[in-house]
């Protein structure tokens, strides 16, 4: 388990706190945020969501062939057009705002592409840094490009995707090459994270297995095991729940 603290302009502390199990786990704070949690808690407000998880304590072999056809065709080309791994953890990304900015302009311009109005929003990310929780990867291509990025929450033993984004400002011409190049940095990550010991990638969320979206098949394609969790807000001090409860009656009306 592990958590980042925030402080609202009222005084009160949030936490922000992955992969926590029981209610006994405690924090010094007024709200907490619990996400990832793997029973279905009690109190708060509920949130269920479904995900897909990678054993990593699988043989390198087993885990490659229970992925698509067609996606390991993709990744074996990947390799020969000599598509390069970048891997930051946090220790890392603190000496490097260079790499967590261009991720932001990535990330920013994916969604204005889109004609969404969604924006990363870098102080939390760099709370999370800070808290030791982040790990970010890049696709690169042999002209030194940026093509993919991924951003994972790490624990000891947990890894799951908090962003992803491609760079979609590149030559339209290498659109293809940068949908292998997601695949492709996938199987690295998975890899990388499984030398590392972990014991579970997770791909974060999953919308539905019954009617999978196109986020969904992209997902699903590497296999994996089909799993449902909770995120789950609750209050932890006396105003903690006061507050929660009067944000459960408003998403309530």
């Amino acid at each position: 388990m592990k958590s980042v603290i925030y402080k609202n302009k009222f005084g009160l502390k949030s936490a922000h706190i992955w992969f926590k199990n029981t209610l006994n786990e405690g924090e010094n704070a007024d709200i907490i945020k619990a996400f990832g949690v793997s029973s279905n808690l009690k109190n708060g407000i509920k949130k269920e969501q479904n995900t897909l998880i990678i054993n990593l304590k699988d043989n390198e072999d087993v885990i490659y062939n229970n992925i698509n056809k067609t996606v390991r065709y993709e990744i074996n080309r990947c390799e020969k057009e000599n598509i390069k791994f970048e891997f930051y953890d946090s220790s890392m990304l603190k000496n490097n705002s260079e790499i967590v900015s261009k991720f932001k302009d990535c990330y920013d311009n994916m969604y204005k592409a889109k004609g969404l109005d969604t924006f990363l929003n870098i102080n939390d990310f760099n709370k999370y840094i800070d808290s030791n929780l982040l790990v970010l990867t890049i696709a690169v291509d042999n002209e030194n490009e940026e093509l993919a990025y991924h951003v994972y929450v790490v624990t000891d033993e947990k890894v799951r995707l908090l962003y992803s984004c491609s760079n979609f400002r590149s030559d339209s011409s290498k659109k293809s090459l940068i949908g292998r190049a997601n695949k492709y940095l996938h199987w690295k990550d998975i890899l990388k994270f499984k030398q590392e010991n972990k014991i579970e990638y997770d791909f974060g969320g999953i919308n539905s297995f019954t009617d999978p979206n196109g986020i969904d098949k992209f997902k699903l394609a590497f296999g994996g095991e089909q799993r449902k969790y909770y995120n789950v807000i609750y209050g932890n001090s006396f105003l903690g729940k006061i507050l929660v409860f009067l944000y459960k009656l408003k998403g309530n009306k």
